[in-house]
């Protein structure tokens, strides 16, 4: 009795161990059928892409919308006023010590002085 037991014991413990076994079987053919009914990329993002090294200029741009503040700002002024003839660099332009900003009409200026030192 005690062996017929242990035979029963064992037959339904391969029995179970079958049907797992069966079971993971199926469940992978099911997931691979899934997988493979799925439509194919064109191009796998993560596949690996390769490119020569080469010395060259960076051309890329992209438009952005921003807004640029300086770290030190200055206030430009004349010593006297006057109508502006000839306006020097534009706004954001890199100026040196010395450079033309803006040249003032000075034909007043002239005509005020003839008129004084008469």
């Amino acid at each position: 009795m005690a062996t017929l037991k242990k035979i029963l014991s064992i037959a339904l413990a391969l029995i179970i161990a079958v049907g797992l076994i069966i079971g993971v079987v199926k469940l992978r053919q099911i997931r691979t059928a899934k997988f493979d009914a799925l439509p194919k990329a064109d191009r796998l993002p993560w596949a690996l892409h390769l490119a020569t090294v080469q010395q060259d200029t960076l051309t890329r741009s992209f438009p952005v919308l921003a807004k640029l503040i300086g770290s030190t700002e200055i206030t430009v002024s004349s010593q006297v006023s006057g109508i502006i003839e000839k306006m020097g660099p534009r706004e954001g332009i890199k100026v040196k010590k010395g450079q033309l900003l803006a040249q003032i009409d000075v034909r007043d200026l002239i005509e005020q002085r003839r008129e004084s030192i008469s």
